[in-house]
């Protein structure tokens, strides 16, 4: 395959690429010295973290999800006194609060689509004594016992790029055997694709294609500030990405063909197959301008992989489009309902989880996510949300984000009342 992030030397002459149908990096599971590697190379978590590093909007994304779902931290307001000890960790070690744990497990969760947590006994070993941050990028699992198949182990080392690697054993969280053992992990993954047994992708697998061409962009642009490059003609070549065999044949061929190109400064891409070569010539000072589109279908697609459905949620302004803050309170209603509500409950099934093994009954709920923004919306604005056709819930997402607290919301989604003529949304 050719190498993207080289110059490529063809009859003394030197070509930049763009691979605009970038492969994500092979992902299978296999073992080695009794662990299930995580990729084909065991480093798979390092090259998520590396396209955090090159996609500035994937990166925004990420960390706005992560807030959006962990950001307000846990719900006290219903909990017993026992639950609101629990949370304050006191016992887990390290200084770190439930609150500051999981806003890190958030991001993990939409990094790596999976995280860890240390569950830690009482220094008299009667109860569970508190919890622990365990990063995913430093766990492995432990090959599978054919006579305990469904009991699963883990090892946490540094630097799994190593052939041998530094790593404690630990027991997968189980509350039988919790206070005979120790310290144990709980790990938690979103939903696995089919055919992986063990690990799991992240839910934006479909746009690493995009990130990766986000940053060949940029990069692109950077070496054109750097080299003072700027090319009159761009030749998307709709043939997939060629071995540098086949490059060079292009190049060759278009030389040949195109004698009367000499001069010419020409951009070669290459993107998905349909064998038919698109050449764009560039007019003199428009080469940003021929940019332009390219990146918003880039970034496009990259909001598509996050499943993101208003991009003004994750703090990007929509060139030619007037903000307007009541459809963006009914989409984050809508994202909320689809996208953060279902990644909250897998953080609280995980710690409710916990709780319950200590003889704690409370279900923890995550803070709702509001926009904090002056919502000017008129009270037939309000009606109209009420008599909607839209679920019960929604119908509270809405009104919570516009300034109601969840009680009155519920009371008048519940009974259908008319609400107050001096709405919360009207004052100042």
């Amino acid at each position: 395959m050719l190498d993207n992030n080289n110059l490529h030397n063809v009859d003394g002459q030197f070509y930049k690429v763009i691979n605009l149908n970038a492969t994500p990096l092979d992902y299978k599971e296999s073992t080695h010295l009794g662990v299930v590697k995580f990729g084909k190379d065991n480093n798979y978590p390092q090259y998520l973290l590396d396209l955090l590093n090159k996609s500035t909007s994937h990166s925004a994304i990420v960390k706005n999800k992560a807030a959006m779902i962990g950001g307000g931290g846990w719900d006290t307001s219903s909990l017993t006194d026992p639950a609101k000890i629990f949370l304050q960790n006191k016992g887990g070690g390290k200084g770190k609060s439930a609150d500051e744990i999981v806003k890190m497990n958030a991001e993990d969760l939409e990094t790596y689509n999976a995280f860890a947590l240390k569950v830690i006994p009482s220094r008299d070993r009667t109860t569970i004594g508190g919890i622990e941050y365990v990063d995913p990028y430093k766990l492995r699992i432990e090959e599978t016992n054919p006579d305990f198949p469904d009991v699963e182990n883990y090892f946490i080392g540094d630097d799994w790029s190593k052939y041998r690697v530094n790593k404690i054993w630990y027991q997968g969280f189980n509350p039988d055997t919790f206070l005979k053992s120790g310290a144990q992990i709980l790990y938690v993954r979103g939903s696995k694709p089919q055919g992986l047994n063990k690990y799991t992708l992240p839910d934006y697998y479909s746009a690493i294609n995009s990130i990766l061409a986000e940053y060949e962009i940029s990069a692109y642009h950077l070496n054109n500030i750097q080299n003072s490059f700027s090319p009159n003609i761009v030749i998307n070549h709709r043939t997939g990405q060629p071995t540098p065999e086949q490059f060079e044949m292009y190049i060759r061929q278009m030389n040949r063909d195109y004698t009367g190109a000499t001069g010419n400064k020409i951009l070669h891409m290459f993107s998905d197959k349909d064998n038919n070569a698109v050449v764009t010539p560039i007019p003199s000072g428009d080469s940003d301008g021929a940019y332009k589109d390219l990146s918003k279908n880039i970034q496009d697609n990259i909001f598509v992989g996050h499943q993101v459905n208003n991009p003004a949620l994750m703090g990007v302004r929509v060139p030619g489009e007037l903000g307007n803050t009541n459809d963006l309170t009914k989409d984050l209603a809508r994202f909320q309902e689809q996208q953060i509500s279902p990644r909250q409950k897998i953080i609280e099934d995980a710690y409710t989880k916990i709780l319950s093994a200590k003889g704690i009954n409370d279900k923890l709920k995550l803070q709702r996510f509001t926009i904090d923004v002056k919502v000017d919306i008129s009270v037939g604005d309000l009606l109209s949300i009420l008599t909607s056709a839209c679920p019960d819930e929604q119908k509270i997402q809405i009104m919570v984000a516009i300034g109601y607290s969840e009680k009155e919301a519920t009371k008048l989604v519940k009974s259908g009342q008319k609400p107050p003529q001096n709405d919360p949304t009207q004052n100042g």
